[in-house]
């Protein structure tokens, strides 16, 4: 018996065109990797493709920049100071709601103040 030879054939494309498509982006990346792996190369930083991942990292610039002016906020401020410690809420737990809200009522002289308003009895609310 002799040698067998056997011959493949691949089947033929009935579009030439996705050929050439391809055989264009094979050559196009063959390229890219002979530069890529050139001495002194260095590789180029990419932006994240993930928009999670983009998402996520804009959000972490933003929190780095987030500080007020000086001159926003200060009431905010001011009302942050002026609400209650520790000690306070544990006596305001203590008590029932209505009870706490009368406490803080007198504490804070809030609806005193507008009353004394409506009746008159000084000029303008605070």
């Amino acid at each position: 018996m002799g040698a067998r030879v056997r011959q493949f054939r691949p089947p033929s494309h009935a579009n030439n065109a996705t050929t050439e498509t391809d055989f264009a982006l094979g050559s196009e990346a063959k390229a890219a990797a002979q530069r890529a792996t050139m001495q002194r190369h260095t590789p180029g930083s990419r932006m994240p493709q993930a928009q999670s991942t983009a998402t996520r990292l804009a959000i972490a610039e933003q929190r780095q920049r987030r500080i007020l002016p000086e001159g926003v906020g200060k009431f905010s401020k001011a009302m942050g100071v002026a609400l209650p410690g520790k000690h306070t809420r544990d006596l305001y737990d203590k008590l029932k709601r209505r009870e706490a809200c009368v406490r803080a009522q007198l504490r804070t002289m809030a609806k005193f103040n507008s009353l004394l308003s409506r009746i008159g009895a000084v000029e303008s609310e605070p």
